[in-house]
């Protein structure tokens, strides 16, 4: 006898008990992702340092010359720096680190990170920085806001995994898998549902049967 299929609302609940789709992204998953996108901005700044002074071997600059390039390599630091965290928020809502950790920013009101707001956001990171108040913030707010988030009206939450999405269009209970961590960018809106929650609330009140009926169009 073949077993029947998993009801809508038993594969749901199963849903929504495995994954953590829509939660407010704790402090330890966002310092990871912190550190990765830091080690990546350091590395890449070290080659563009090197490649300076490999430059500047190969032509044995002098006085004006060297000032030059030595303003031409702080600037493209400086460029790539700002850069890699804005336009990155803006375009996709996830710098690497926060890829990799399944992380995604998002606007208060569920749209995407305007360029305003991604500007905001960068500048507040600075201001987090003293004594690191605005970082560890996160340990206290109700929705795991840091100091940069409030000062740019961003949240920070756990992405939708694409396997668990196909589970759900399968009717099937979705899995992790030893890729969970890794979570492509996947938030499907409606005019009444998928409205972030309030300061009150734990969790994004994204539904499955929302988001598998909307990928279905």
């Amino acid at each position: 006898m073949t077993p029947s299929a998993p009801s809508p609302t038993d594969t749901e609940e199963t849903f929504a008990a495995e994954n953590r789709y829509g939660d407010y992204a704790g402090f330890v998953t966002r310092l990871v992702a912190f550190v990765i996108d830091i080690a990546i901005v350091i590395i890449v700044v070290a080659i563009i340092s090197a490649t300076s002074g490999l430059v500047n071997q190969f032509l044995n600059l002098r006085s004006a010359g060297l000032w030059i390039l030595r303003a031409i390599t702080a600037a493209t630091s400086i460029v790539f720096t700002v850069s890699y965290y804005i336009v990155l928020w803006t375009l996709v809502g996830m710098t690497p680190g926060k890829r990799i950790m399944g992380l995604i920013i998002v606007g208060e009101d569920g749209g995407r990170v305007t360029i305003g707001k991604a500007i905001r956001r960068y500048v507040g990171y600075y201001l987090s920085s003293i004594l690191l108040l605005g970082y560890l913030w996160v340990l206290i707010d109700p929705r795991r806001q840091a100091l940069h988030d409030k000062l740019a009206g961003t949240l920070v939450i756990y992405d939708w995994p694409d396997s668990a999405l196909a589970a759900l269009q399968k009717g099937e209970n979705p899995r992790w898998g030893r890729s969970g961590l890794v979570r492509r960018r996947r938030i499907r809106r409606s005019n009444t549902t998928n409205q972030l929650p309030t300061q009150q609330e734990n969790t994004v009140d994204i539904t499955p049967s929302v988001v598998v009926s909307k990928a279905g169009q």
